[in-house]
């Protein structure tokens, strides 16, 4: 009986075919489960935020305006963040940080809040919240200084105090105008585009995974 099977030769062809296949697909595969990631928690914690504002207007009036609190002082911003925060969203964990707060939600996520500065007579003027998809990312933003600390637009963002019921480049700018101001690293012109695309990142959005 004569017997068939495949030479060495062909069997290494082939397991360089597939490795060639796997090394060009598996980083896009990977990209695109990443972005999944960010954008289901992006849209789960805008949720939080919203859910929290509505809470804290029934507990404190619909025109109670929030205390003023010292700029770039954790200890400040820890008292605000368990008045306004802590009792409607379910954090892991709650610690101060050099000037700001770090509130760890339980998908391993984590919201940053800080105050730059006293701006004007607006509630919360100049107070930052940020979202992570790590803590380290959080890290990294304290760690910057001066006004405005930057998000990286990819794996943290600036969010409002109130989910999107705050983010002011939604109200007062179009898509082009978001387009182009995220593209500069404007962050609340980064998550307008988000918005607007249901929380998922548009194909032309600037910064890429």
């Amino acid at each position: 009986m004569k017997k068939s099977g495949f030479t060495l030769a062909e069997v290494l062809i082939t397991l360089g075919i597939i490795g060639v296949v796997a090394a060009l697909t598996i980083p896009t595969l990977m990209q695109k489960y990443r972005k999944n990631v960010v954008e289901t928690r992006l849209k789960q914690v805008n949720s939080m935020l919203i859910n929290a504002a509505k809470l804290s207007e029934v507990d404190y009036g619909l025109n109670h305006v929030r205390e003023d609190f010292a700029a770039k002082d954790p200890d400040a911003a820890l008292e605000m963040f368990n008045k306004y925060y802590a009792p409607y969203i379910k954090f892991v964990g709650v610690k101060k940080g050099d000037e700001g707060v770090f509130g760890e939600l339980a998908n391993g996520s984590e919201l940053y809040f800080y105050r730059d500065r006293q701006c004007d007579e607006n509630e919360w003027s100049c107070t930052y919240l940020y979202f992570c998809e790590d803590h380290k990312y959080c890290e990294k933003i304290e760690d910057i200084d001066g006004a405005g600390k930057k998000a990286n637009n990819k794996n943290s963002f600036l969010l409002g105090a109130k989910g999107t019921t705050n983010n002011w480049a939604y109200a007062v700018y179009n898509r082009t105008q978001w387009l182009q101001k995220c593209t500069n690293g404007e962050g609340e012109s980064c998550v307008a585009l988000l918005i607007d695309n249901g929380w998922h990142f548009p194909d032309d959005y600037p910064f890429k995974f």
